[in-house]
């Protein structure tokens, strides 16, 4: 299994094209990077689809007290996330949760592309965001955003292939307790960005978009985009 520098870890990969895709988005891009004031206690992340675990080295080291959990579905995916967290002695911190988010507990088809391919788009449909097929499936147990969230969490990263609407909707009564929310949103389905961005900006966040490294309007917005939600003041009526 090939492996590779992200100081000071080292990480084993399947798809060199697409972790080198991750590697430019995530650490040299810093599409995550977060500020966090947290004196009192260990921050408190939440990746939800952490893949082979790039996202989740990058918090581990940015956030070297940080207790993290590592939320990915897909088996292909998530015995490269488990090595690497074994291998850079992080099971202290990190979590791993075997399971998709969706908008009730049970279970659903995870659908992906074959083993040796990209595994980005492996989702509860069967047709990726982008158009995409997905030829294989199987069963995954499902949760909930919100049996997770219960106490102040510092950085929630949703990266889900489509349900981030769905998960925010079923969670928005737990949503007061994170200060930071990264979405990257995919335009597909009953997915509206309009939609999830007013039920954030009504939980009391700030939004801002990005594409492409840039700070768009949403009008202006096509196709995919990563969303930051900071929470900087409390819902109206409260």
């Amino acid at each position: 299994m090939p492996t590779s520098k992200l100081p000071p870890y080292t990480i084993e990969y399947s798809n060199s094209e697409e972790y080198h895709y991750l590697k430019r988005e995530i650490w040299s891009g810093h599409c995550y990077y977060t500020e966090l004031e947290v004196e009192d206690r260990a921050p408190v992340i939440v990746d939800a689809g952490a893949h082979i675990g790039i996202s989740t080295l990058y918090f581990a080291k940015h956030f070297p007290t940080a207790q993290i959990i590592a939320i990915e579905p897909n088996p292909i995916t998530r015995e490269l996330l488990e090595n690497n967290i074994w291998n850079n002695r992080l099971e202290d911190r990190v979590s791993v949760l075997p399971v998709a988010l969706s908008n009730q507990t049970g279970s659903a088809p995870l659908f992906h592309l074959p083993t040796k391919q990209w595994q980005l788009n492996a989702n509860l449909t069967p047709q990726a965001w982008n158009g995409d097929k997905l030829a294989e499936s199987l069963e995954v147990e499902t949760i909930t955003l919100s049996s997770l969230i219960s106490q102040p969490t510092d950085i929630v990263k949703l990266d889900i292939e489509g349900a981030e609407l769905l998960v925010l909707k079923e969670s928005r009564d737990v949503l007061h307790f994170i200060q930071h929310l990264w979405v990257e949103f995919h335009p597909s389905g009953k997915n509206s960005l309009p939609e999830l961005t007013q039920l954030l900006i009504k939980q009391g966040f700030k939004i801002t978009i990005w594409q492409k490294e840039k700070i768009v309007s949403l009008e202006n917005v096509r196709g995919l985009c990563l969303i930051h939600a900071t929470k900087n003041q409390l819902p109206p009526g409260e």
